[in-house]
């Protein structure tokens, strides 16, 4: 019981160890108890009741506490994700064939991962009726962590949220608990010819294996060894150095410099904003997690970002804070009709000023298509805009007309009554259209103005 409050405590991921014991007690009864149902739940009442009083007070904690809302992604994306987590991540990575660097290894981890498991799964079902349970096991130790990291990241960051090594440890584990089962439940028993079940005369003294299924047991072993050992830098950089930065490295002191200027600029009075954009990849490589804005407030949250008008900074390749100018090279029609919006999900009102709307679906959407793409860099997107209520704002890009959405800076982000615009950067290179959405059903919400323009440093 402590081991499971302070698991809950440390990482999110550890409120599903009470679902996978209720999974194991299901799928594997007579392994957990000999006694009836009714006697299990009457003897271990007490203990499933606390586990789930921690569970749900962790859910409460970190919803309320911890997260924000996003988006969830639509069902085409969050079935890529999945896809991808399998047979390019999870797969490769319970043999210890990870190594997303050079393709060619990813590729062979792939193929050799997919064969291997088809292999396994064809074998442990034909020679065993039990063997379905440990791969049921196996799926959901895999699904229910992954799963949840798709339903809350890739919305708002993309596939590349489920990319990082980081969320496999758990899945792995219960993964391969899971292939273990299949492939040690109990042979299917010989049948006569009236379907009755013949134990084996010599059953009490099995034969020992063939010395060639030792062999080939001792390479196999031998290789996933040699393979889990190979795959560990990989793992480890692409989970901790790929997310932080090392130590030694020069660009640590990136941070130390912005802060440091941010600082110098509050101290002398000056009214100033920092244009975002992305940390450099040596320090902070974590989509999603990797904005200036988000690095910088652990040493100080008091720097501003992206406010709609200037004057404006931006941090040069050591990260001083230097002067910044945008110009800006689109606007949205400022004038009824709006030719140039287009929407779904939204309820237009005749409130003075700008193109004012009432959000009636989740799915809601104010698009601006510009008349010709913008293209240079860094882009960045500044809406003017008031809501009448507190309301989540996702502020997206397309780079060419027929593309999905890009999200641009950390969205979506909190728009509050006495917000009147902001600014949004994106790394990409072109800009054919503006989204707006992920507002809370009942807002209403009045766009003043969507610009689009270049940011120039120094």
């Amino acid at each position: 019981m402590l081991g499971y409050l302070l698991a809950v405590m440390s990482w999110e991921l550890g409120i599903t160890a009470v679902g996978y014991v209720f999974v194991w007690t299901v799928l594997f009864r007579k392994r957990v108890s000999t006694e009836s149902w009714r006697g299990l739940l009457r003897r271990t009442w007490p203990v499933w009741v606390m586990l789930v009083v921690i569970a749900a007070w962790s859910i409460y904690n970190y919803k309320s506490n911890y997260y924000n809302p996003t988006p969830a992604p639509s069902p085409q994306l969050a079935l890529q994700a999945l896809g991808i987590s399998l047979f390019a991540l999870q797969l490769p990575m319970s043999i210890g064939l990870y190594d997303p660097s050079p393709a060619g290894f990813e590729m062979l981890g792939i193929a050799l991962a997919g064969l291997l498991f088809v292999a396994l799964i064809v074998v442990t079902v034909l020679r065993s009726r039990r063997a379905w349970r440990g791969w049921a096991f196996a799926v959901l130790g895999w699904g229910v962590p992954v799963g949840s990291v798709v339903m809350s990241r890739v919305g708002y960051i993309g596939v590349p949220a489920i990319e990082q090594p980081m969320y496999y440890y758990l899945p792995t584990l219960l993964f391969l608990v899971g292939v273990l089962e299949a492939w040690s439940a109990p042979w299917r028993p010989e049948r006569d010819g009236d379907g009755v079940d013949v134990v084996a005369a010599d059953a009490a003294s099995p034969k020992p294996p063939r010395r060639a299924t030792r062999v080939v047991g001792a390479v196999a072993v031998a290789a996933f060894i040699l393979a889990w050992v190979s795959s560990a830098w990989p793992t480890i950089s692409s989970t901790n150095y790929g997310m932080i930065g090392p130590s030694d490295s020069p660009v640590r002191s990136y941070v130390t410099n912005l802060v440091a200027s941010a600082q110098a600029l509050q101290a002398s009075g000056e009214q100033f904003s920092v244009i975002n954009g992305v940390s450099p990849a040596g320090l902070m490589n974590f989509q999603g997690h990797n904005r200036l804005s988000q690095v910088t407030s652990v040493h100080d949250p008091t720097i501003r970002f992206d406010a709609p008008e200037g004057p404006w900074y931006a941090p040069d390749p050591a990260g001083v804070l230097v002067p910044a100018t945008i110009s800006w090279s689109a606007e949205s029609s400022p004038v009824p009709p709006f030719a140039d919006l287009s929407t779904a999900g939204i309820t237009a009102t005749n409130a003075a000023g700008g193109f004012c709307f009432t959000v009636d679906t989740p799915t809601a959407f104010v698009r601006w298509s510009l008349t010709a793409p913008a293209t240079g860099g860094p882009l960045v997107v500044r809406t003017m805009a008031t809501v009448d209520a507190a309301t989540p704002v996702r502020v997206s890009t397309v780079t060419n007309p027929t593309d999905e959405p890009v999200v641009t800076n950390v969205n979506p982000r909190v728009w509050t009554t006495d917000e009147a615009g902001r600014l949004d950067t994106t790394p990409e290179p072109q800009i054919s259209a503006v989204v707006i959405d992920s507002m809370t059903v009942g807002t209403t919400m009045c766009v003043d103005s969507i610009e689009v323009g270049t940011v120039s440093v120094g």
